[in-house]
């Protein structure tokens, strides 16, 4: 645990805080006595609670969250393609590589990026 920070809300690195959809802030974790590389997001919550509790999802539901369940456990890394962020109007989805910022339509390929953490790409 000691290499964790608890209530990380991502201004210790130069970042704004939780309010932009910059890459730091799309992939902290939102639970954080999982080991990284975690990607949790609050959709996360409903799958993993109903797993927990053996309840069955009703067929045909469609959820972005899945459950954390299994790294929560110990047994495997329950990891998902992509993450996204919003605040406000601003909206982010990025799938470790690409980000794309709406409503601009900004395409980031994060890859040519020395540091991600600025919210002025």
């Amino acid at each position: 645990m000691a290499d964790y920070v608890i209530g990380e809300m991502a201004r210790a690195r130069g970042g704004a805080g939780k309010a932009f959809a910059t890459q730091h802030n799309m992939v902290l974790p939102h639970v954080p006595i999982i080991p990284p590389p975690t990607d949790r997001q609050a959709s996360d919550f409903f799958p993993t609670l109903c797993e927990l509790g053996r309840v069955p999802l009703p067929e045909g539901l469609s959820l972005d969250g899945i459950s954390f369940l299994a790294p929560l456990l110990g047994q495997g890394a329950g990891r998902r393609e992509w993450v996204t962020g919003a605040i406000g109007q601003e909206q982010a989805i990025f799938d470790g590589q690409w980000r794309l910022l709406m409503p601009s339509g900004q395409l980031v390929d994060c890859r040519a990026l020395p540091s991600a953490l600025s919210s002025t790409e």
